[in-house]
């Protein structure tokens, strides 16, 4: 008889075959820290179907969304939940979560990461939040943006052994957040890059 041999998991970056298909693993480490970082750049999340890559949907991309506003001061409690030192935007956290909410999402909290803030999402067939950055020098008009923490795209989830589509999902969330923005006077959209907008 030959004596099968056993490997180690795949590491990051490796690929796993198994039932027919092929799918780029990534580590969770990397997501949600600050655009342009090392450990921030995304992984490849194009994923293969029997041996068929499952092509993008129309946006390839969720941007980010630039806002200006003195609506979302730094909190005078904020600094001792910061976990590094300038990644603020607690007062739009929690403003987010409220009118989300209103919306119907269902928000059971809001929490502070080494990057910045975070919006938590339930109720969805996968992991969904909003992440805040906020610009470490605050003035009196306050720049932050917000990204979801996810892209439209069709992937496949070991969890319920199927591709899911999460672009319905992700780019309403993404007009229901310019909407909430869009309905306020006191906030201005800047804009909506691609690319991270506070670095200067």
């Amino acid at each position: 008889m030959r004596r099968r041999e056993w490997k180690s998991p795949p590491s990051t970056n490796q690929t796993l075959s198994a039932f027919g298909m092929r799918v780029t693993l990534r580590s969770p480490v990397r997501e949600f820290r600050t655009p342009g970082s090392a450990r921030g750049t995304p992984g490849n999340r194009r994923s293969y179907l029997n041996g068929q890559k499952i092509e993008p949907s129309r946006m390839a991309s969720i941007p980010f969304i630039h806002i200006q506003s003195s609506k979302f001061p730094i909190l005078p409690e904020e600094a001792e939940e910061l976990v590094n030192e300038g990644t603020y935007g607690k007062a739009l956290a929690e403003y987010l979560a409220e009118h989300l909410q209103m919306l119907g999402y269902e928000v059971p909290f809001t929490c502070c990461e080494d990057w910045g803030w975070w919006v938590e999402i339930r109720g969805q067939p996968y992991s969904l939040g909003c992440c805040v950055y906020g610009a470490s020098d605050a003035s009196d008009k306050p720049e932050l943006c917000v990204k979801i923490s996810r892209d439209p795209e069709r992937k496949w989830s070991f969890l319920r052994f199927r591709v899911i589509d999460t672009s319905a999902r992700v780019e309403k969330l993404f007009e229901d957040l310019k909407s909430i923005f869009g309905r306020d006077d006191d906030v201005k959209i800047v804009g909506t890059p691609d690319d991270f907008p506070l670095w200067n």
